[in-house]
């Protein structure tokens, strides 16, 4: 299997949890998946079984941007890039669903986050933390 169906195959895969914690919040198999890190570990065993291949190899350059745009010019490592995305933002999602129904936010601020999560990481859980805050009147963790 090449790179690019790999990639294609990632992107498919993630995205039934993604629709489930955003659309069907309530529902008993949404629940029981984000209640167990099974999902985000079969994206760490493929990040895992891409990444062991390159130990012992020539190492990447992770000191400069230049090393870093270096080491991007292979595709196995953008895809190694992805995977890695995918699988930590994809813990991030569930937590904030898991947090958000802990703490019984309405799912019309919440989803949204969600999006943001999906699609823009770090600024999807900033945005989950100010709603959070907002609405709780108080920062807890």
């Amino acid at each position: 299997m090449t790179e690019e169906h790999l990639y294609v195959l990632v992107n498919i895969s993630v995205m039934p949890w993604w629709g489930c914690m955003m659309l069907l919040p309530h529902w008993r198999v949404t629940q029981r998946v984000t209640a167990t890190p099974l999902i985000p570990i079969v994206y760490a065993l493929l990040y895992t079984a891409l990444v062991v291949p390159s130990f012992g190899g020539e190492g990447a350059d992770l000191t400069s941007l230049a090393g870093i745009r270096a080491a991007f010019a292979s595709d196995v490592v953008v895809l190694l890039g992805w995977v890695h995305y995918v699988c930590f933002d994809l813990l991030v999602g569930m937590w904030v669903y898991r947090d958000a129904r802990r703490n019984q936010l309405p799912w019309w601020g919440v989803a949204p986050c969600l999006v943001f999560n999906l699609m823009l990481g770090p600024f999807g859980f900033l945005c989950y933390i100010l709603f959070r805050t907002l609405r709780l009147k108080r920062f807890r963790w």
